[in-house]
């Protein structure tokens, strides 16, 4: 009987990792565009990802990240950014929209997620925010590692800016904070999913669907 349950565990366990599938392959979208420059990051790939069966959270599990950053081939002096803190951010931005999965679709964001983030972070979010909800995950995450970090950013402006993501902070800026600017670029400022710089009288970062609605 044992063998059985734990064979039925199994069987619901892969049920739910095929479920979430679409995700993994929105990460892969995600991170091979952050990283279409880096050379030394095209051997990477998410193998699998561990499923947080109370949250519904999903985190891949990695192989190939190098340490460091890269050097742009054509413009040696371009900024790159590092890897590996890069992929944690957006595997973190993918939990946090992991939860909103119902199986077919990631269902929208609240809209109070502002009001949710002051609630949440007292003090932190008393500022301009003047961004779509597709980066609410992206800087909810970004939060959460700079907290892991004992760090407590204090915002005095959150916008877009030439179709990027832009944290500004009182006192010393973070490393991180470029590393979100980066990845913005790649993430939907409408929805969160896969996106791209995409110009027509405006820059936004916007994935084929909202683009198409902006024409």
């Amino acid at each position: 009987m044992s063998d059985d349950n734990d064979n039925s565990a199994l069987r619901d366990l892969d049920w739910l990792l095929n479920r979430m599938r679409p995700l993994l392959a929105e990460f892969h979208a995600i991170i091979d565009r952050a990283f279409a420059d880096d050379p030394a990051m095209h051997g990477w790939r998410a193998t699998d990802f561990a499923l947080d069966v109370e949250t519904g959270a999903i985190r891949p599990r990695l192989t190939g990240v190098p340490e460091g950053h890269g050097v742009h081939p054509d413009h040696p002096r371009y900024w790159m950014p590092a890897r590996r803190p890069t992929v944690e951010l957006a595997a973190r931005t993918l939990a946090h929209r992991s939860r909103r999965f119902d199986g077919h679709r990631v269902m929208p964001v609240d809209a109070d997620w502002k009001d949710d983030l002051r609630a949440q972070h007292p003090g932190m979010f008393e500022c301009e925010m003047s961004v779509g909800s597709g980066w609410a995950d992206l800087i909810r995450a970004y939060v959460e590692m700079r907290g892991e970090r004992g760090e407590v950013p204090r915002f005095v402006q959150i916008k877009e800016k030439f179709g990027s993501l832009r944290l500004y902070e009182s006192g010393m800026s973070s490393g991180l904070q470029q590393i979100a600017d980066h990845l913005s670029m790649c993430i939907c400022e409408e929805c969160g999913a896969p996106g791209e710089l995409r110009a027509g009288g405006w820059v936004r970062t916007l994935c084929d669907d909202h683009a198409e609605r902006r024409r």
